[in-house]
């Protein structure tokens, strides 16, 4: 059927390393993916069946088709349940994803399937909120918290980034030039930076 179940390629040190195994239902869908592991040498020149799978993430699909629940596998010993995600989709641009924990996060995305928008809920219902900018290329432009009742405002893409950010509000800026390089970026606790590129696209100095 020529579906991919592990890929063997050559690693640090003059090593090899194995893909985890993929395992799919009766539709072609994913439903378990094993962890990456090391490889011997004979393997990356002929084939070698590998029925084993390493801490396997296995996914369950809705009616047409989407991930509505991913079940990792426990991450450290001594942990008795592993970690269950749940995913709601709530429109076509719009998830909730609800971790077992008791967290939960609503993320909206634009067409190109960049996020615009996440928030968090903890377990006690309280909730953190963080908004997202980008320019026509895709880059992100602006993060910032949203934990006001005040929307938004994206930047102008060739206006640069502003000084140093003291709203309380964590905002972050970036501007980028013609060939999507990063030119200067604004961080809340850095301060601003900028970076200057050679004709080859090379980063020669920043400041």
């Amino acid at each position: 059927m020529g579906r991919n179940i592990y890929t063997v390629k050559s690693a640090s040190n003059g090593g090899y390393a194995i893909t985890g195994r993929l395992v799919y239902d009766g539709t072609g869908k994913l439903v378990r993916k094993g962890q990456s592991n090391w490889a011997s040498s004979g393997e990356i020149d002929r084939f070698v069946l590998h029925l084993e799978e390493r801490n396997p993430t296995s996914f369950e699909y809705d009616p047409i088709g989407r991930v509505k629940k991913t079940i990792l596998p426990t991450a450290y010993e001594g942990e008795t349940t592993p970690t269950i995600i749940t995913t709601a989709y709530n429109s076509a641009f719009e998830t909730t994803e609800t971790h077992s924990s008791g967290t939960s996060k609503r993320i909206v995305k634009n067409a190109s399937g960049e996020i615009l928008y996440v928030e968090d809920f903890a377990s006690d219902g309280s909730a953190a909120k963080i908004g997202f900018c980008y320019d026509i290329a895709g880059n992100r432009t602006k993060k910032s918290d949203l934990n006001d009742s005040n929307l938004m405002s994206c930047p102008n893409a060739s206006a640069g980034v502003p000084t140093k950010d003291v709203s309380g509000k964590n905002q972050a800026f970036w501007s980028y030039d013609a060939f999507g390089k990063l030119r200067a970026e604004s961080d809340p606790d850095l301060g601003v930076s900028s970076y200057n590129y050679n004709a080859f696209g090379d980063l020669i100095s920043s400041t």
